[in-house]
């Protein structure tokens, strides 16, 4: 069995073991970025991944896939993870641009755009635009936090990342392996901005959490509701869990 994971800092909280238990299982283990994880997966070059939403929704139509609602990334309002900056003296954004344009994060952030300021978001590029989504740490003091404007447009958790399978995966150790793989991760940590003792702005607050609960599914079934309505695909994907839903005949997901 081929299995891959993002190879972002992000994710390491749930992949601390990923090595030694794909040793001990002999599966393979594909170290790639968020995307590449997802194409793998769609491309059956993989069994199972550590993909975004957009990386489980790529496969409606296509592939059957069914999410492991067990370890997994989810960003609780302001996190501090992705930033949108903005050019000076700015009267209108008429280009958006991002080092990592295919990540799933840095296209929410084009997505909040649209949807709470009525932006027409361009195809996000590599160049220099009148804003710039980018990892925290890429760009100088973003103006706006991606998960805090998410949250402030759902009131829900932005989920930035789940295993999915494909059925051809080895079905009988998924569940167990991916809690093997995670360890014992932290249920959540805590987020707090860091201001000026003297200034007069509140630190905003967030926190990321690394376990499924019963909110989790909601997130992802609002988060393909906007994801379809943008268009980034042309089906709405149902959000499949494995163990409930059962394999279709159909190749629709």
């Amino acid at each position: 069995m081929k299995i891959a994971v993002p190879d972002h800092p992000l994710y390491a909280p749930i992949l601390g073991n990923v090595d030694d238990v794909c040793q001990r299982l002999g599966w393979t283990l594909i170290r790639a970025s968020e995307p590449e994880c997802s194409r793998l997966l769609l491309a059956n070059m993989v069994d199972m991944a550590l993909v975004s939403p957009i990386g489980y929704g790529m496969g409606v139509t296509l592939v059957d896939y069914r999410i492991i609602a067990g370890p997994c990334v989810q960003l609780h309002d302001y996190t501090n993870v992705v930033g949108m900056s903005f050019a000076e003296h700015l009267t209108g954004i008429d280009s958006v641009s991002s080092p990592t344009p295919n990540d799933f994060l840095v296209r929410i952030g084009a997505i909040v755009l649209a949807a709470k300021f009525d932006v027409e978001v361009p195809a996000l590029s590599q160049g220099t635009g009148d804003c710039t989504i980018a990892y925290v740490g890429e760009t100088d003091h973003p103006a706006m936090d991606v998960s805090e404007e998410w949250y402030d447009l759902t009131e829900e958790a932005l989920v930035a990342g789940l295993w999915a399978c494909r059925v051809e995966a080895d079905v009988d150790t998924v569940e167990d392996a991916v809690r093997l793989i995670a360890g014992s991760p932290p249920a959540e940590r805590p987020i707090g901005e860091n201001v000026p003792a003297e200034g007069d702005h509140f630190p905003r607050e967030g926190r990321i959490t690394y376990v499924w609960n019963e909110d989790t599914e909601e997130a992802m079934e609002t988060t393909m509701q906007i994801l379809f309505f943008h268009q980034v695909f042309t089906d709405l994907p149902a959000v499949k869990l494995f163990g409930r839903d059962p394999w279709g005949e159909s190749s629709e997901s």
